[in-house]
């Protein structure tokens, strides 16, 4: 965090003045830095930077308001996140970045605006989709919970979970912003990740407790043990999940369906070991 004196305040104002300036007329690694620059020193109440930049950020090329993005988001001006949001919405906008400078801004009326753009991309439309991190990571940034912002949570798992081209670090980021203001919808798919994936179980436990603390440890138990009753994968996922949370079944019938799951488990669990011992 950069902290001013009064002379420095100044000199800092002056100084973002001169980048806005110079951002148009410099290239290549001199023009990153210029941008690196001004988004470190540009902060959330410099409102008199906002018209500046915003004609910079429309009237330069792509590559340009790029970099600008990012340091209009640090602005909380209605301005500043309308532009953003136009950008976000643009069919030939940078949508990835825009998406990522609203969620910077923590702006609450951007929300549906990145789930829409975010519920837009079409499997194979990309190679991967990696493209979906930075909405995911904006919605997880705003903060907001809901309906809405679980069926784009749902989606980007679905995405991450079917493509198997997916980078770790993309799986990471969809799973952490799921932690972080995931509801009750993302409870099944992720007890069949949970148990579709030995090595992810220890990223996922953290978010399952994270899902336990936000909605509360009933209402937790009561989505496990109806994914108990799923014929499918996620509930071994479940039983291992409840057994993690130390949940003792009350009913033969739970107490029938939590011994089956684990007992499918381990048979899948023994068919992985198998598999590796082949393979290597």
């Amino acid at each position: 965090m950069w902290s001013w004196k009064p002379n420095e305040e100044k000199g800092r104002r002056q100084e973002v003045k001169r980048l806005i300036g110079r951002l148009p007329r410099t290239q290549g690694r001199e023009h990153q830095c210029d941008a690196e620059r001004l988004g470190h020193l540009v902060r959330e109440d410099d409102v008199w930077a906002v018209e500046p930049m915003i004609r910079l950020f429309e009237e330069r090329p792509l590559s340009c308001r790029s970099l600008v993005a990012d340091a209009l988001g640090k602005i909380k001006d209605e301005r500043a996140v309308d532009v953003l949001i136009a950008e976000l919405v643009a069919p030939t906008g940078d949508h990835f970045l825009a998406a990522a400078a609203l969620g910077r801004a923590k702006c609450k009326g951007a929300v549906e605006p990145i789930i829409a753009a975010m519920l837009s991309q079409k499997p194979g439309r990309f190679p991967n989709h990696a493209y979906l991190g930075p909405y995911v990571k904006a919605l997880a940034n705003i903060g907001c919970q809901g309906d809405r912002v679980d069926d784009a949570l749902v989606f980007a798992l679905q995405s991450v979970y079917s493509d198997r081209k997916v980078h770790q670090w993309e799986f990471d980021d969809v799973v952490k912003s799921v932690g972080k203001v995931g509801g009750a919808k993302t409870v099944p798919l992720l007890c069949m990740l949970f148990a579709n994936s030995m090595t992810q179980t220890w990223k996922l436990t953290p978010v399952l407790m994270e899902l336990e603390t936000r909605l509360g440890r009933q209402v937790m138990v009561e989505l496990l043990v109806a994914e108990l009753h799923c014929a499918d994968i996620s509930a071994m996922g479940a039983a291992i999940v409840l057994g993690k949370m130390d949940w003792k079944p009350t009913s033969e019938e739970d107490k029938s369906l939590l011994k089956s799951a684990l007992g499918k488990y381990e048979c899948l669990r023994n068919q992985w070991k198998e598999y590796d011992r082949s393979a290597g």
